[in-house]
C-alpha cells in the first residue's frame, strides 16, 4: 500500500494518527486474506544500531550481564534507552576462544511507536525484528555457510547494504537514495510526469538504446552514487573479514533485492 508522504520519514512515525488509518482501510479491504490479527513487524534499518561483538568464553547464563556492559561501550544511546536483543552466533570454526554474538536494539521511542499504531489498528505483534532480519530470511537459502555476500535493498526513499557472511548479519548501512530518486531524474530530465517516470523505469530501466537512451542517461547519475557507497561496503568487509570466523575473505555474490 502506499503511504502519504511525510507519514514516516527515514523510519519515524510523524503522523501516528495517519498511518493508523491508512492501514486500517487496507485491514479492511484485505480481510478476507488477514487470517490472524497477529503480525511479524520489521523495524526500520534507518533507526537500528546492530553490532557484532565479541566476548570471552562465559557461560550462555552470563552473556545478557556481559551484553549490557557492551551496549554502553557501543551504542551511543544509554540500555534504558533502547529495546535490544542478540543472538550468539554458532561458530563455523570450533577452535575459537571466544564468542561471537551480533546485538540488535532500537530506540525505544522508536518502538513504542509502531506497536501504538498496530495496537491501534487491532494487530496483535508476535514479535519484532530488524528489517536486514526478514530481508535475509527471505532471500538468502542457507545462512551458515562461508561465503560472504551484499544483500541490496532498494526502497522508495532509501538503499540498505546488508553484509552477511560466516553465519550472520555482520554490518548494515543505509543511503538516502531510491526509487523514487530514480523516477524524479526522469521526470526531470524527459518533462514527463512522475507516473510516467514509474512507468519508464520499470519497462526501460538501464537500457542503453530503448527511447534513445533518455531514461539511461537520467537514470545513470544516481546508479553511479549507489556504485560508490556499495563499493565503500565492499572495503568495509574487506578490512574486517578476520572477524566472520570461517566466512570468505572476499565479497563472493551481491544480490540485488
Amino acid at each position: 500500500i502506499e503511504i502519504p508522504e511525510g507519514v514516516i520519514e527515514k523510519g519515524e512515525i510523524k503522523n501516528e494518527n495517519a498511518l493508523a488509518e491508512v492501514l486500517s482501510l487496507w485491514a479492511a479491504r484485505e480481510r478476507k486474506r488477514l487470517r490472524s490479527s497477529f503480525v511479524a513487524v520489521s523495524l526500520p534499518e534507518e533507526k537500528s544500531f546492530l553490532r557484532l561483538i565479541q566476548l570471552p568464553k562465559v557461560k550462555r547464563d552470563e552473556v545478557a550481564n556481559a551484553v549490557r556492559w557492551e551496549i554502553e561501550a557501543n551504542i551511543p544511546l544509554p540500555p534504558e534507552e533502547l529495546v535490544y536483543d542478540y543472538e550468539v552466533i554458532e561458530p563455523l570454526e570450533d577452535h575459537l576462544s571466544h564468542l561471537d554474538v551480533v546485538i540488535t536494539a532500537f530506540p525505544k521511542s522508536i518502538v513504542e511507536s509502531y506497536l501504538r499504531v498496530l495496537k491501534a489498528v487491532g494487530f496483535q505483534v508476535s514479535y519484532l525484528e530488524l528489517e536486514s532480519q526478514a530481508i535475509v530470511r527471505s532471500a538468502v537459502f542457507e545462512l551458515r555457510q562461508k561465503r560472504a555476500q551484499i544483500l541490496v535493498d532498494m526502497g522508495r526513499g532509501r538503499t540498505s547494504f546488508i553484509i552477511v557472511a560466516g553465519g550472520a548479519i555482520i554490518f548494515t548501512t543505509t543511503v538516502k537514495l531510491g526509487g523514487q530518486d530514480l523516477e524524479k531524474n526522469i521526470a526531470k530530465d524527459l518533462g514527463v510526469s512522475m507516473n510516467q517516470a514509474f512507468a519508464l523505469k520499470e519497462e526501460v530501466g538501464l537500457n542503453k538504446i530503448t527511447e534513445g537512451g533518455k531514461v539511461y542517461s537520467a537514470l545513470l547519475p544516481t546508479v553511479l552514487l549507489l556504485a560508490e557507497e556499495l563499493k565503500k561496503v565492499v572495503i568495509y568487509y574487506q578490512d574486517h573479514a578476520l572477524h566472520t570466523h570461517g566466512g570468505s575473505r572476499a565479497i563472493e555474490n551481491i544480490l540485488l533485492l
